[in-house]
């Protein structure tokens, strides 16, 4: 009976800081966040035709890499499937992998050009203010969306 007890109570307590863990996690963990868009169009100080050819951009890259990404989940799936036969087959595996290693490489190639395209839309009066935007959207996007918590 002192055993039953014993595991009844201890599921109790597992359950409950289950549920305590998860509240912690939903209440600290907002959602990602696609990068602020109006932080490079106010940062920038970009004019309507700018803005224009900013988001034409944009949407171009999130196409792009939309589509990369689906090709690269693709090649996941085929991945997870060899490597559940148990022993698989060797050379199809590294040929999948260096398939995807090419796309990452595609990815970070087409981001450097959509930030190229985009420092070429700007005037001279504008081209001061880049670096410390695409810092601010680099810090965006490493936190997830998330401001810094200050340290005490």
């Amino acid at each position: 009976m002192k055993s039953e007890k014993f595991w009844k109570i201890l599921v109790l307590f597992l359950v409950f800081l289950n549920m305590a863990t998860l509240g912690f996690m939903v209440i600290n963990n907002p959602p990602h966040q696609k990068p602020d868009d109006n932080l490079i169009v106010k940062g920038l100080h970009l004019d309507e035709m700018q803005e224009e050819a900013f988001y034409q951009l944009r949407n171009q890259h999130r196409h792009d890499m939309d589509s990369l990404n689906k090709i690269e989940s693709e090649m996941r799936k085929l991945v997870i499937k060899e490597i559940q036969k148990g022993e698989g087959n060797d050379s199809l595996l590294n040929g999948q992998l260096q398939h995807m290693a090419e796309i990452k490489y595609t990815k970070d190639q087409i981001t450097l050009l959509h930030f190229k395209y985009l420092y070429q839309l700007l005037g001279e009066d504008q081209k001061p203010y880049y670096a410390e935007t695409i810092e601010k959207l680099a810090k965006g996007l490493m936190m997830g969306g998330r401001k810094p918590k200050p340290r005490d």
